[in-house]
């Protein structure tokens, strides 16, 4: 720095390069789901959000081996989960960027055309409160609305109500993939 002249020192301090994907930091990441992710960062995401959930505890699935292979099945769709919870998340502007509510979750189900016969609004709105019931006191999250691990855990939900339940699927993790499609 010492040798270079103070005008040629001035350009270089206040001048902005343009910015280009190919030649940044992001270049080696992968379009997934409406965003970039790296595969590490998925299962790692995915791993602490199933772990904060209550599929588990709750008894959604029966056990540790249940909840590995939907886990494997979650990682298939995890990019398109979180780019459906940022949309739905974002999509008003009074309310939380970060979680979505009862309506954004009802109108999320309707846009994707899970409500009929065998998932109905008052039985989404019952899972729906059923992620909402916080299993530990010190929990510090709002009860009217979902953050992205309780999202995961309605769209679990949902697909066990909607296709194990019904016999339209024998594994939920079979279901959840049926859901996605």
């Amino acid at each position: 720095w010492d040798e270079m002249e103070e005008d040629d020192l001035k350009i270089l301090v206040t001048s902005k390069p343009d910015w280009d994907l190919r030649s940044s930091l992001f270049t080696a990441r992968e379009r997934v789901g409406g965003a970039y992710f790296d595969e590490e960062m998925i299962t790692e995401a995915l791993t602490n959000d199933l772990n904060l959930t209550k599929i588990l505890p709750m008894k959604v699935v029966a056990n540790e081996e249940e909840l590995s292979e939907l886990q494997e099945a979650l990682e298939k769709v995890y990019g398109d989960l979180v780019a459906l919870f940022r949309w739905y998340a974002a999509r008003d502007d009074l309310s939380d960027p970060f979680t979505i509510s009862w309506e954004e979750c009802r109108d999320f189900a309707r846009d994707a055309g899970m409500i009929d016969r065998y998932l109905t609004e008052g039985s989404m709105k019952n899972e729906f409160i059923l992620t909402n019931v916080e299993l530990d006191e010190a929990a510090d999250n709002d009860d009217d609305s979902l953050v992205r691990f309780e999202f995961v855990e309605l769209v679990t939900r949902l697909a066990q109500r909607k296709f194990v339940a019904t016999k339209h699927c024998e594994t939920l993790s079979e279901a959840v993939l049926m859901m996605h499609e």
